[in-house]
């Protein structure tokens, strides 16, 4: 897959983590960071006991999504030729992401280039959208 460098196409997450769990998990992690298709994963090590997602780089923009950091891709939109992964990974199937307002975020995520595909809006209510590399699930905190 080449990279668009239109908006809308996730580049990287940043993830509070460490990378002997990524290694013990089977990724082969390089300089930091584990390559998955066209997403690549910075693990940034754990901050006390924060762990997960701590920012993302989406193509086309820096824009924040409702108290989600976007950063800017260190490497420009170029694509990584990821390794082959002990366990057999080979790409992201989906970011969850959780808000406690539907009506502030799901407008957000569409300004970022999130192709919202549907809602539900019950109990805990739930979004589905697509990026070129993976789907972003949106939940009610």
């Amino acid at each position: 897959m080449s990279l668009d460098p239109e908006q809308g196409h996730l580049l990287a997450l940043h993830i509070r983590d460490d990378v002997v769990s990524w290694e013990n998990a089977g990724f082969s992690v390089v300089n930091g960071a584990v390559v998955l298709d066209d997403v690549t994963l910075f693990l940034a090590g754990r901050v006390s006991d924060e762990r997960g997602l701590s920012a993302w780089s989406l193509a086309g923009g820096t824009q924040d999504v409702d108290g989600l950091t976007s950063v800017p891709y260190p490497f420009g939109a170029q694509a990584h030729a990821p390794p082959d992964h002990p366990n057999g990974v080979t790409s992201i199937d989906h970011v969850v992401v959780q808000t406690a307002d539907f009506g502030r975020t799901i407008p957000e995520l569409e300004a970022v280039g999130l192709e919202l595909r549907r809602t539900r809006t019950f109990d805990f209510g739930g979004g589905f959208g697509r990026f070129p590399t993976c789907s972003c699930r949106l939940f009610r905190r």
